[in-house]
């Protein structure tokens, strides 16, 4: 029964149950959405933190430039020069 009445809205039925009832449906229902919205801010915190500390271990231009070179000259591919 309550898991039929969480999925009408509370207008739909609102001239079948009592004012009580209806009020503690709202209730439980707008305390489920903060939950749930707490709960996703968590998780992006969470994985926007990982994210910003994982960019340590991204190498920076000068080592991604020199590696770039490298998997160049082992290819036998040479850099257009600029002159």
């Amino acid at each position: 029964m309550t898991v039929l009445l969480m999925c009408l809205s509370v207008t739909k039925v609102s001239g079948f149950i009592p004012k009580v009832v209806r009020d503690e449906i709202t209730t439980i229902s707008h305390t489920a959405i903060t939950d749930a919205n707490k709960e996703a801010l968590s998780y992006a915190i969470l994985f926007g933190t990982i994210g910003l500390f994982s960019t340590i271990w991204l190498p920076n231009g000068t080592n991604a430039d020199f590696e770039k070179n490298l998997v160049d000259k082992k290819k036998g591919l040479r850099k257009p020069s600029l002159q």
